[in-house]
């Protein structure tokens, strides 16, 4: 069933790309991420361990993966060719070096954090284990400011390439900082796509080559850096082992047949419950949405207060059982959809707050929450940024135009 999945998304991957006349596609996330940890990783996994899931959990787990990848091509393909504004008119505010604002803003967010545990300042994947509950407002508004403040630069008529690489070293540091093994390749997604949406780079099979390589250098290198001594011993186990753990939680609430459906409790708790500060609401349940299932499965774990495991797909069956694959369909195709929307609006007319809801619909975690986060957000932020972003930037194509007149 893997190797059968995996023909079909890259036959999905590579039919979009020859339409697209680009290897940087929508599909890009799902190529650089989630085939590495769901199909490459677990065949290694499967290997050197047994596999201990049923059949038929296995089979669901990566026939909805695969269902996900063709509707989500079919939405992007069926968006509509005119433009679709998503946004609407924002007065404009400019402020010099708002980028650098916030990125002091994200360093005085997290500072307290980095005081707390001043102790632990070399070993940073400790700081975030022990930060997992009760620093959600200190971690992701840190990071989010990082974000904001890196696309207004992208954005920035004015930005150097030695600004640019300034921020983003220094973002990086911080970045490593809060322990996290994916925050920093975020970083490197946006330009990514700033350079494929915005900009309008054509990248070939052979720069994907490139890029597929430099990616997977990084990652490993972020695994390496933030993983412990026991864990560098066996690096490459160790990182199967870790990504295997999507489709081994997955599976185990799939073959957990005394669990009743939650009928969208958890979706709703990991979206808005997840929100309210603890520090304002100490009586905050500490067993909502994700953390739910961990206390289910992992109680020791759970209780250790060091964050929920990673379920995969097993989160939305344990919220909609058999039907989880109609409603993973649903979101991927509307997500599809608007991504098409979107892309069109940067080629045309880009801006930093279609960008903004661009790169949140392309899978990166700007609200890095752990929980998922209401799109009504995403939505709000994207007129924020409107409104502080200097002039759109002019794609290739019309500054081929004006100068040709």
């Amino acid at each position: 069933m893997l190797a059968i999945s995996l023909l079909v998304i890259t036959t999905m991957y590579f039919i979009l790309s020859r339409r697209s006349g680009n290897f940087v596609n929508v599909l890009t996330p799902f190529l650089f991420l989630s085939v590495p940890a769901y199909f490459i990783f677990e065949f290694v996994y499967l290997l050197v361990f047994n596999y201990t899931g049923s059949r038929f959990a296995y089979s669901y787990v990566y026939a909805t993966y695969t269902a996900g990848v063709v509707t989500k091509t079919i939405g992007y393909l069926a968006a509509p060719t005119r433009p679709v504004p998503l946004l609407i008119k924002m007065p404009k505010i400019r402020i010099n070096g708002i980028a650098y604002i916030l990125l002091g803003l994200a360093f005085a967010l997290y500072l307290p954090v980095l005081i707390e545990y001043s102790y632990l300042l070399t070993s940073p994947r400790e700081i975030y284990s022990l930060t997992r509950t009760g620093y959600g407002l200190e971690s992701f508004l840190s990071t989010l400011c990082i974000y904001i403040g890196f696309i207004l630069l992208l954005f920035s008529q004015n930005r150097r390439r030695f600004s640019l690489l300034v921020y983003f070293l220094l973002s990086a540091i911080l970045l490593y900082m809060h322990g996290s093994k994916g925050q920093t390749f975020y970083l490197l997604l946006i330009w990514l796509y700033f350079a494929a949406f915005v900009k309008q780079h054509r990248f070939g099979f052979r720069r994907l080559i490139v890029l597929g390589t430099m990616s997977s250098t990084v990652l490993f290198g972020l695994f390496y850096v933030t993983s412990s001594d026991v864990q560098k011993i066996d690096i490459l186990i160790s990182i199967a082992g870790y990504s295997s753990e999507y489709t081994r939680n997955a599976m185990r609430v799939i073959d957990d047949h005394d669990l009743e459906p939650q009928l969208g409790k958890l979706a709703f708790e990991n979206s808005y419950y997840s929100l309210l500060p603890r520090l304002l609401f100490p009586d905050k349940r500490k067993d909502f949405g994700s953390l739910w299932l961990a206390s289910r499965y992992f109680p020791g774990r759970f209780q250790e207060e060091r964050g929920a495991p990673a379920f995969g797909l097993g989160f939305l069956y344990a919220d909609f059982g058999i039907f989880a694959i109609l409603y993973y369909c649903v979101g991927e195709f509307i997500s599809g959809a608007l991504l098409g929307v979107l892309a069109l609006q940067l080629k045309r007319r880009p801006d930093a707050g279609s960008f903004f809801l661009f790169a949140a619909f392309m899978d990166v975690p700007l609200i890095p929450t752990g929980a998922g986060v209401p799109l009504i957000i995403y939505y709000g932020l994207a007129h924020v940024m409107k409104i502080f972003s200097e002039r759109s930037v002019t794609p290739p194509e019309q500054l081929e135009h004006r100068n040709a007149d």
